[in-house]
């Protein structure tokens, strides 16, 4: 689900494609860090002087995750789109390098995404890690590091295209996410668009990481034999990943039971 050089000779990844993306982020980064610095020194923008240092100083992370999440989700919706109706061998393993099947086109397109997701993963955590644990803590860094290896393992084999599709879908709770760090460090942790980004925050990531993902994974094991047994034989490490997408799934019901308790606080005890 990268960028692939499939034919002899040429290496699985282009490596260099995601770095280049991941320099583009750090380059967001940066850029929104002046922008922060500068919104928080202005009348009216962050309205609580105990947390203006910390909009100044961390709005560039939470600026640079909603970008990233706007362009995945948005892709991701395509995918799914261009994805639905393809024989399920198709969703599992990618048709070969430069095919002309009427399913490979879509599969293709979701390549770049990929790209820009696994920069993304990497760029990320490689700031978590530094700030730790301000930015994140350990389940953040257990994410990252484990979606990006099943990531990097799809995309060196060019399979699972379309649990690629369902998974990046979960980026959607992510816009709510970083509005909500907005409104808190701000001043704004006690109004009404506070309460309905909680709920819309809840309702995206029941729907994008509980209801589509667990979907997803019922359809990945119902589809266990033959197509997606062909495609843990012919890729090491694939039953792996499988693990994962279930690890990674109960990671999301343990968050999700969080954000439900946040959702359901009184307004103002959201600033907390």
């Amino acid at each position: 689900m990268l960028f692939y050089a499939n034919k002899p000779g040429e290496p699985g990844i282009i490596v260099w494609e995601v770095a280049a993306a991941a320099l583009c982020f750090e380059a967001l980064y940066r850029s929104f860090g002046v922008a922060f610095r500068t919104l928080s020194t202005r009348k009216g923008v962050a309205l609580d002087p105990k947390r203006r240092p910390t909009f100044a100083r961390d709005g560039n992370s939470y600026g640079v995750s909603f970008v990233h999440a706007t362009i995945v989700v948005w892709r991701g919706c395509q995918h799914l789109i261009q994805q639905w109706g393809a024989p399920v061998e198709a969703k599992f393993v990618q048709r070969p390098y430069g095919s002309m099947d009427e399913w490979a086109a879509g599969a293709a397109a979701i390549e770049p995404t990929n790209t820009i997701f696994l920069a993304f993963l990497l760029y990320d955590v490689s700031h978590v890690l530094l700030e730790y644990p301000r930015l994140g803590s350990i389940d953040v860094v257990a994410h990252h590091v484990l979606f990006a290896a099943a990531s990097y393992v799809c995309g060196s084999n060019r399979v699972f295209p379309w649990p690629f599709a369902w998974l990046i879908i979960g980026e959607l709770s992510t816009l709510p996410l970083n509005l909500r760090w907005v409104l808190i460090q701000s001043g704004r942790g006690g109004t009404t668009i506070m309460k309905w980004t909680n709920t819309c925050f809840a309702l995206t990531f029941f729907v994008g990481r509980v209801v589509v993902y667990g979907l997803g994974l019922l359809h990945l094991f119902g589809s266990w034999h033959p197509h997606v047994e062909e495609a843990c034989l012919r890729v090491p490490g694939l039953r792996v990943v499988c693990a994962l997408f279930v690890a990674g799934y109960g990671l999301n019901l343990v968050w999700f039971r969080r954000i439900v308790r946040v959702a359901s606080r009184p307004p103002r005890a959201a600033d907390d």
